[in-house]
């Protein structure tokens, strides 16, 4: 018995040196690329178990740091085909079966990283509900850079002020395209637009209307055409109560409290302005002394943002103007009364779940606009922002 146990053992060994030798041997033959056709070859790195350039690469694109960098992930194979025929650089691309790469014979990856691995793997790091075993790595546009212009664009803006429900914000973005926006702006503290998820679902409209992304209330207005040409809307995803209609028509009695505030800002401002340009003329007669050389920290290099170079508008981080704004009355109307101005460029501000900000109401009291309270049945049907986007281009076509 003790025999037969130790020819046991043996052959067992055996049998596992067997297949380490041909798992070497596939993995040196494995090949290194594959045809598509006689003209074209893609090359390809094939992923070993335990490999973490998947995990790696994709940890980095979602980071905080890839953001700033400006990459965004794609998935699914009509989407990464999509934005190919764009124009959208890609950076590398992960599949998991060969046959997946027949429908790419015409794209070049001469600079392009391409990888196969499990689809197993892919599942890990997918955004998707049902996921294509396609996942690609591109190098975001420009904020408010189009890649397919739309044919007709009319004068509306369309603002998501923290909208963090990522079908709405999809349904929000499909609407501005279809419509003819002439800009999407998303608030900072909204869903990113530029998830896998909403890029997919939104068929790339982020690439096909002008699409500025996680702006700060206190950029908005310079993103904005002439601000004595605006018309600004307001809405919400709820009906109103009586307390409610309350809280936004305001206090009255905030009003010259409001005014007061404002003058004294603008007042400041100047003075600020006055003094940088006595500064300025002072320093032109300043000889500095030797540099001296200082060694810097380490920076992570950002994708540029137009963002960066627009003006601030420091009314938004006054913390005394904007409480007394908690209180400024806004004009309710309903759908039915709401008119389109000529020749004006309309904004549309959509709530988020937590309703009116007060960033949000500061600005439409500013620009004299108006809330438009919906019916029970557009919002029980999550139609509000659908609607009234609707209406206002409708109006506009109706004026042409």
């Amino acid at each position: 018995m003790t025999t037969d146990l130790g020819v046991a053992t043996r052959k067992k060994k055996d049998f596992e040196g067997v297949k380490q030798v041909n798992a070497q041997k596939l993995k040196e033959t494995r090949p290194k690329k594959v045809a598509l056709n006689e003209e074209n070859l893609i090359k390809f790195t094939w992923l070993e178990k335990g490999d973490k350039t998947l995990s790696s690469l994709l940890v980095h694109a979602k980071s905080k740091q890839g953001r700033e960098q400006g990459e965004i992930v794609i998935e699914g194979k009509k989407t990464v085909l999509q934005a190919l025929s764009l124009g959208l650089k890609i950076k590398c691309l992960f599949f998991s079966g060969i046959d997946k790469l027949d429908f790419l014979n015409h794209v070049d990856f001469k600079d392009v990283s391409v990888y196969k691995t499990s689809f197993k793997n892919l599942r890990v790091w997918t955004e998707l509900s049902e996921p294509e075993g396609f996942i690609g790595i591109f190098q975001k546009p420009k904020d408010g850079e189009v890649l397919q212009p739309l044919k007709t664009v009319h004068p509306v803006t369309l603002i998501c002020d923290r909208v963090m429900d990522p079908a709405r914000l999809t349904a929000l973005l499909k609407e501005a395209v279809s419509t003819g926006c002439d800009q999407f702006i998303t608030i900072k503290g909204s869903y990113n637009v530029w998830h896998a998820s909403i890029l997919m679902n939104s068929e790339l409209g982020a690439l096909k209307v002008p699409t500025f992304c996680d702006v700060p209330w206190t950029k908005l207005t310079a993103l904005l055409p002439t601000t004595t040409n605006l018309q600004v809307f307001i809405t919400d995803t709820k009906t109103l109560n009586e307390d409610e209609q309350n809280f936004l028509k305001g206090n009255i009695a905030v009003v010259d409290r409001i005014e007061e505030l404002t003058e004294r800002e603008m007042e400041l401002s100047d003075n600020e302005l006055e003094d940088e340009s006595e500064n300025d003329e002072e320093d032109d007669h300043y000889i500095p002394e030797p540099l001296q050389e200082k060694k810097r920290p380490f920076k992570v290099l950002r994708q540029s943002s137009i963002l960066d170079d627009l003006p601030e508008d420091s009314s938004f981080s006054d913390k005394k103007i904007m409480n007394l704004y908690k209180q400024a009355p806004l004009n309710i109307i309903e759908r039915s009364e709401m008119k389109v101005s000529d020749g004006k460029h309309v904004v549309l501000i959509v709530c988020g779940e937590n309703g009116v900000t007060k960033e949000a109401r500061k600005f439409v009291y500013d620009m004299y606009g108006e809330y438009v309270e919906h019916s029970e049945l557009d919002v029980s049907a999550g139609q509000t922002g659908h609607s009234t986007l609707l209406d206002i281009v409708e109006q506009m076509k109706n004026e042409d």
